[in-house]
């Protein structure tokens, strides 16, 4: 069995339902402290960051993917803020898309399509809309 085809079985199963155990019930990601809430949600297809940003503009939005995780900055009026959410498998090769519409940021990480690029590191461009 190939490197691909070995990483598509374990992505079915290993860690995927710890990870989003612990993303569901990390007080991390409840939106507290910075008045962002981020929830996960899994399809046949794909897995779906959403974050709840109002006031928030495409433009003021950053994502950046690396190796195990994906970065999200929010940037207004000189104030930053940042969010880690880490991965239990490896986004070198997996298509990842994102938008904004009506103050919900989501991001998703398709299962089944791949990226062009095998860069370790990229930024996602948010589109307006939703990305079904």
């Amino acid at each position: 069995m190939d490197e691909e085809k070995k990483e598509e079985k374990l992505l079915d199963v290993d860690g995927i339902e710890e990870w989003m155990t612990q993303f569901i019930i990390d007080p991390f990601f409840d939106g507290n402290a910075d008045g962002i809430r981020m929830e996960l949600f899994e399809t046949d297809s794909s897995y779906i960051i959403e974050a709840i940003v109002p006031g928030f503009h495409r433009r003021e939005i950053m994502i950046k993917v690396v190796q195990d995780g994906i970065h999200i900055y929010f940037i207004k009026d000189g104030t930053e803020i940042r969010r880690f959410v880490n991965l239990p498998f490896s986004l070198c090769k997996k298509r990842i898309t994102a938008s904004l519409e009506h103050n919900i940021l989501e991001i998703m990480i398709h299962k089944n399509k791949k990226q062009l690029s095998n860069s370790m590191s990229r930024h996602i461009k948010i589109k307006e809309g939703r990305n079904r």
